[in-house]
This record gives C-alpha cells, structure tokens and sequence, in this order.
C-alpha cells in the first residue's frame, strides 16, 4: 500500500519572511489539511498551494481508500475461487 510522504509529518512553517500568502498543510494531530500564512521563502515541503494538493498528498482517507479498494479486490478474488460452479 502506499504511505504518505514522510514530509506530511513535519510541522506547519511559515519561513522567514513577511509575505503574506495562504497556503495548506497537512497537521498531524487532526489528520486533516489546514490552512496557515506562508512567509514565502524557506519553510518546508509540509506546505500546498491548494487544499485539494494537500489532501491528494497527506490526507489518511486517500491512503485508506486506497488500501480498502485493495483489500476488496482481494476479498472478492478469494471469493469467486471458493465458489462452486454451478452446472
């Protein structure tokens, strides 16, 4: 299954600078994208111009949507082998 970026766990940033731009990142303790002001220089990659770029990148539900449509394609091959055929 795929894991989320390891940069998904560092802390929101917002650089040195005094620019003054919303932008999004991925907080750990809510598993959730939130938004915050970015400086605009430095910082880290924990850091998305979209909501949407964020979500795609860090947020559990796509991880976890992912794993289950594995497991369910799965599950179903199990079960279309143990079936009897029948004539």
């Amino acid at each position: 299954f795929p894991e989320k970026p390891d940069y998904c766990f560092l802390d929101e940033d917002s650089g040195l600078c005094r620019g003054y731009m919303t932008r999004y990142f991925y907080n750990n303790q809510s598993k959730k994208c939130e938004g915050f002001k970015y400086g605009g220089c430095l910082g880290n990659q924990n850091n998305f111009e979209s909501l949407e770029q964020c979500k795609k990148t860090c947020e559990d539900s796509v991880f976890e949507h992912l794993s289950s449509q594995q497991t369910n394609k799965q599950a179903s091959k199990q079960q279309t082998e143990v079936l009897p055929r029948c004539i």
